[in-house]
């Protein structure tokens, strides 16, 4: 596939930069957005626009998905009528979060149709899109994973296949629950600090270049002193795959991961104070 029709639904804070990357790409690429807004950063580029779901289905080769919950991606795919309008031989690549459950389901839907199902979840290095190197962890057959992979290499840096269809979002999750763990421990690392007389910001200074940090370090200015709530109640609603994911694992020990994570995100859901309830945009 040295030239496809890619299609994109999700213009949000990973959708655009990777947009703008595929744009740089000898792809055709076409939008489609709920809101008139959402299409703005791509005014005056060649990027092409769908009238619906169903319309990017027909004309695309490849089409992604990049929205925010499982709810989401079902309403696009199914009730927008994308899937449905997708000719035999195209690629849906689910770059949501979303419980593996739902691209099995999709791919059930999809097989009837001669259309292929492969989940992509999007993970980054960086605390800004400028500084960040874009990784996708995919799950799907092989053929299929090879035969997308030069777009998903126009604007990923890193494209890791993990096995079959699941397998993606099984890697965001457990990667986001150690995240949001690693986060934890930074946090108990500042407190122990600052107790001794260190300068936080110093402290932070530090670890982005010495053996105890890690990626979150650049991204802990999200979560102090007030935490952005719209990254918090993402980080909530993949903590809670994650424990779906152990509570099916029968026979096996209970998770460090799962507890720190769990009391993590809820000490930054009480700071917030939004509650689960919070939805982000």
């Amino acid at each position: 596939m040295t030239a496809a029709r890619v299609g994109w639904i999700g213009l949000g804070d990973q959708g655009v930069p990777l947009v703008r990357r595929l744009l740089t790409a000898p792809h055709d690429v076409v939008l489609w957005a709920r809101r008139e807004q959402s299409l703005e950063p791509f005014s005056g580029t060649r990027a092409l626009v769908a009238a619906s779901p169903a319309e990017l289905g027909e004309r695309c080769d490849v089409i992604a998905v990049c929205v925010t919950a499982d709810s989401d991606v079902v309403d696009v795919a199914v009730g927008g009528g994308l899937l449905a309008a997708m000719r035999p031989g195209t690629t849906l690549v689910v770059h949501s979060t979303v419980a593996p459950r739902t691209c099995v389901a999709l791919a059930e839907q999809a097989a009837p149709l001669g259309v292929d199902v492969i989940d992509a979840p999007v993970t980054r290095d960086g605390a800004s899109h400028e500084e960040s190197r874009f990784s996708l962890l995919v799950g799907g057959e092989t053929d299929v994973v090879a035969r997308v992979h030069p777009v998903l290499r126009a604007y990923a840096d890193f494209v890791f296949h993990l096995g079959p269809l699941g397998s993606g979002q099984h890697m965001k999750i457990i990667n986001n629950t150690l995240a949001v763990s690693n986060l934890a421990l930074i946090f108990d690392a500042l407190r122990v600090g600052e107790a001794a007389g260190l300068d936080p910001e110093e402290m932070l200074a530090a670890l982005r270049h010495t053996s105890g940090g890690s990626v979150m370090v650049g991204l802990t200015p999200f979560y102090r002193p007030e935490p952005r709530m719209d990254y918090v109640n993402l980080l909530d609603k993949d903590v809670g795959l994650f424990t779906a994911l152990v509570s099916g694992q029968t026979g096996q020990p209970p998770s460090l991961l799962n507890e720190i994570a769990r009391e993590m995100v809820d000490r930054l859901l009480a700071a917030g104070g939004t509650g689960r309830t919070g939805k982000p945009e």
